[in-house]
């Protein structure tokens, strides 16, 4: 019984497969090789350095330009801890009162992605758990859970990590801020094979919040877990014009090759309108200065003049009640500080390709438009005329993105809607810089969650719109698995 199952299976997914490639199209066919592949950020890229470091300044900015003072004071506010006010460095308190870092480089070490705890009984903390209740608030954004806000602080500046604390007193002195507790995740293995036989084995998450020191979350709260992300080339991604970006988006499928990406509208603090979503997971933040600010605020616990209040909500006492770092303006962070963080990042160079032209990759690079991948994610744009940054102007760039939202499949929905992003939709991530993630992080994990150990499990993840590619990878031989992995570790 169990092999006939089985050959029903295959021969349903053979099926799917050949009803998803009975149309050739022009995003299935590669293009010719370009010498400009070499170079996903276009002349802003660079080698990576010794140090297997991503926090370098863009290639094509000279050498003066890149020791200028803005960007020398953004990489000292990137990388320096902050501290509990008051101090006498009066520039850099103003830490928490409730936070998960105290840097920013401390959850995107060496510029790329976070981590997750070594054991099921470990604590995370550069991967967070975003929190909200059903509902939207009155920009169109989540509405934070009542008495944990938007996201979970496993920090507080009084005790630290709320384990600091006997289990029995948590939460019952309102003058101590402690962490607001702790997410735990433990995986569940999910097997398969591919059609010649060969097992792979994928990890379902599965999260728990324990220790809450401020009593019970409202019944209704959602959850949805973010690591850290590498912080290339975001710069490039911001000087793509909207304009471009949104000829990809096919809301209704109107051609009818399954894929329907669409555009998130949020909220712009500074222009205090809705405009498109380039950043984040869902595409929710709209610039590179306001996720800047949204992270200094939300993950350190720095106020500045986006995002004014403490991150306290009315049931934390002495969060509301803290010294802060505040100075004349009323923020911890002033703009000629926030501002000199955000251009820092802005220009952070993508690294140069490596084994662009070998034969594995070159047949590989076949089957990623093959397979259908390319219609996500996006080879390359050109950005738009950036004004007084010429650097980030007029770049061919090869990303690999398409900046908009896609319907990801049951798998991996989180049910959290995020301004117009539903809670089965992700934009989808750029991939340029991904095969350079063990030498920079220490380890590989991929995906909003790091659920994916390796670039082949977070293709058999996809879902939804990608079901089709998945499926396509699953019924290829291990020599062209074998090349499309090798083409996407050499971006």
């Amino acid at each position: 019984m169990e092999r006939i199952v089985k050959l029903n299976q295959w021969i349903v997914g053979v099926a799917v497969l050949l009803s998803a490639t009975s149309v050739v199209t022009a995003e299935t066919v590669a293009p010719p090789f370009d010498a400009s592949e070499w170079y996903p950020g276009g002349s802003t890229s660079r080698g990576l350095p010794a140090g297997n470091t991503l926090l370098k300044i863009a290639g094509n900015m000279d050498v003066f330009r890149q020791e200028e003072e803005d960007l020398f004071i953004g990489r000292s506010y990137f990388r320096d801890p902050w501290l509990k006010a008051p101090t006498i460095t009066a520039n850099r308190d103003g830490l928490g009162p409730l936070f998960n870092m105290r840097s920013c480089i401390a959850c995107h070490a060496n510029g790329g992605r976070g981590s997750l705890p070594g054991t099921e009984r470990g604590y995370m903390f550069s991967t967070f758990l975003r929190l909200s209740v059903p509902g939207k608030g009155p920009d169109g954004g989540v509405i934070p859970e009542p008495t944990y806000g938007d996201q979970l602080a496993v920090t507080g500046t009084d005790f630290g990590e709320n384990f600091g604390l006997p289990a029995e007193n948590r939460g019952r002195d309102d003058h101590l801020n402690i962490g607001e507790g702790h997410a735990m995740v433990r995986y569940e293995p999910i097997e398969g094979q591919y059609r010649d036989g060969e097992s792979w084995q994928i990890h379902r998450p599965i999260y728990t919040i324990e220790d809450l020191s401020y009593g019970p979350m409202d019944p209704q709260v959602m959850t949805s877990p973010r690591m850290a992300p590498q912080i290339i080339g975001l710069g490039l991604l911001e000087a793509i014009p909207e304009s471009v970006i949104l000829q990809k988006s096919d809301v209704d499928d109107g051609d009818g090759d399954g894929i329907s990406g669409r555009p998130n509208r949020v909220w712009d603090v500074l222009k205090k309108e809705t405009v498109l979503g380039r950043f984040g997971f869902k595409a929710n933040q709209p610039s590179v200065l306001q996720q800047t600010a949204g992270a200094f605020r939300g993950d350190i616990g720095v106020t500045n003049s986006l995002f004014p209040e403490e991150n306290c909500t009315h049931k934390q006492v002495a969060c509301l009640q803290a010294i802060n770092g505040n100075d004349k303006d009323g923020v911890e962070i002033p703009d000629n500080r926030l501002y000199p963080v955000a251009s820092f990042i802005r220009h952070l160079a993508v690294p140069k390709r490596r084994n662009a032209e070998d034969p594995q990759v070159m047949r590989g690079r076949s089957q990623f438009y093959q397979m259908g991948c390319g219609s996500c994610h996006t080879p390359s744009f050109t950005t738009g005329v950036v004004e007084g940054q010429p650097e980030l102007s007029n770049q061919k760039i090869y990303p690999y993105t398409d900046l908009l939202l896609h319907d990801m499949g049951e798998g991996l929905a989180d049910g959290r809607p995020d301004f117009e992003a539903t809670g089965r939709e992700w934009k989808t991530l750029p991939l340029w810089g991904i095969g350079l993630q063990k030498q920079v992080s220490g380890v590989v994990r991929l995906m909003h969650d790091g659920r994916a150990r390796s670039v082949e499990e977070a293709i058999l993840w996809h879902g939804g719109e990608a079901e089709v590619a998945k499926d396509r990878f699953v019924m290829a031989d291990e020599a062209d698995r074998m090349a499309l992995l090798a083409f996407v570790d050499s971006l």
